[in-house]
C-alpha cells in the first residue's frame, strides 16, 4: 500500500478542509486512553479519527471502543485480525481515513492541545503544494 498525497489547490480548499487522525495501536492500552483525551482537547477539533489497531493482545480495541462511544467527532476502528506490522498497519490507516490533511499522533511524546493548529497553519503555507502526511512531532 502507498500512502496517498495530498495536493491543497486553494486557501478556500483548506478551509473546507476535513482534518483526520490517523493513530495505530499495538498493545497501547496503557496509554491509549491519555492520547485519546489529548486528540479530543485540540483547540482545531478532527473531523474524524481512524483507529487501526494491529492485532493487539491486550485492552487497546477496549479503550479505543469507549473513547468512540463518548467522542466529539466521528471514529472509525479498524482491527486488524493478524500483526500486520507498523508499516502496513500505517498504511491500512491513511487509506481509511477522510481527510484531505492527516495527522499522526507521535506515541513517544505526548501531543500538546496546539498540535492540529499547528498543523492546520503549516498546510496554509503549502497551498498549491504537494503534501504527505504530517507526523506530530512536539
Amino acid at each position: 500500500m502507498s500512502v496517498p498525497s495530498v495536493c491543497l489547490e486553494s486557501k478556500e480548499l483548506l478551509k473546507q478542509s476535513h482534518i483526520s487522525v490517523a493513530l495505530c495501536t499495538y498493545n497501547g492500552a496503557k496509554y491509549l486512553g491519555e492520547q485519546l483525551a489529548s486528540i479530543g482537547a485540540q483547540t482545531v477539533r478532527t473531523d474524524e479519527l481512524v483507529i487501526c489497531d494491529d492485532a493487539s493482545t491486550d485492552d487497546s480495541v477496549a479503550v479505543a471502543r469507549r473513547c468512540a462511544d463518548t467522542a466529539p467527532f466521528p471514529v472509525t476502528i479498524c482491527q486488524s485480525p493478524r500483526n500486520l506490522g507498523s508499516r502496513d498497519n500505517f498504511s491500512k490507516c491513511i487509506a481509511a481515513c477522510t481527510g484531505q490533511i492527516i495527522v499522526r499522533p507521535d506515541k513517544k511524546k505526548e501531543p500538546l492541545r496546539e498540535r492540529l493548529l499547528r498543523v492546520y497553519r503549516e498546510a496554509s503555507n503549502r497551498v498549491g503544494k504537494s503534501t504527505r502526511v504530517h507526523r506530530w512531532t512536539g
